[in-house]
């Protein structure tokens, strides 16, 4: 709890921008998601996963995971990442937005994700 000022003028007087306020996307944020190698991507995981259903579950718990707040206020209606949130992990894991990763290496992701929560480091 802030003493002496409010929320409202802690950020005011900081420089950054509120919480609450968005600028205005560019093109290539919008279509970050929409990366072809992206979809090409986890359409085999998609695959993957259809054949092997403790997989599918896997997937579906760690999209939740990743999911934006408040997605159900936004086109497409969908609880998918932010745009600016994947582009980071991205940028951080293979040095480019435009990478990222094979279905094997998500798939060995989701298997480590879930020994983890077993373990309790994931709560």
């Amino acid at each position: 709890m802030l003493r002496g000022r409010s929320r409202q003028a802690n950020f005011e007087t900081s420089g950054r921008a509120r919480p609450t306020e968005r600028g205005p996307r560019t093109a290539r944020q919008r279509q970050s998601l929409l990366n072809t190698s992206r979809i090409r991507n986890l359409a085999q995981l998609l695959g993957r996963a259809l054949t092997r259903p403790r997989l599918l579950a896997l997937l579906a718990r760690n999209a939740w995971r990743f999911r934006a707040r408040g997605w159900w206020r936004r086109w497409p209606f969908l609880p998918l990442p932010p745009a600016e949130y994947l582009d980071w992990r991205l940028h951080t894991a293979y040095g480019d937005e435009g990478a990222g990763p094979e279905p094997e290496e998500l798939e060995r992701y989701l298997r480590w994700s879930l020994r983890m929560q077993r373990l309790g480091a994931g709560s």
